[in-house]
């Protein structure tokens, strides 16, 4: 991924989203999440994860978007 480094990963996403238990599009990933260990609690700890796993991996873009380029 170019520039993995300077990687957006929007923190409110993540805990208020990805890792809540309560929302109701989330909550089946956040599941998923807690399962191996990560919880909106120690959000940072997955952040530091996808960060590492994003300097580690080859990607691939699969499209650009208003938002970004999603990888």
């Amino acid at each position: 991924m170019p520039a993995y480094e300077y990687l957006i990963i929007d923190s409110a996403k993540m805990r208020n989203y990805l890792l809540s238990l309560n929302h109701p599009h989330g909550r089946a990933k956040a599941k998923w999440f807690a399962g191996i260990g990560y919880t909106s609690s120690n959000w940072r700890d997955l952040d530091m994860a996808l960060r590492e796993h994003a300097g580690k991996n080859a990607w691939k873009m699969v499209e650009q978007s208003v938002y970004g380029d999603k990888y």
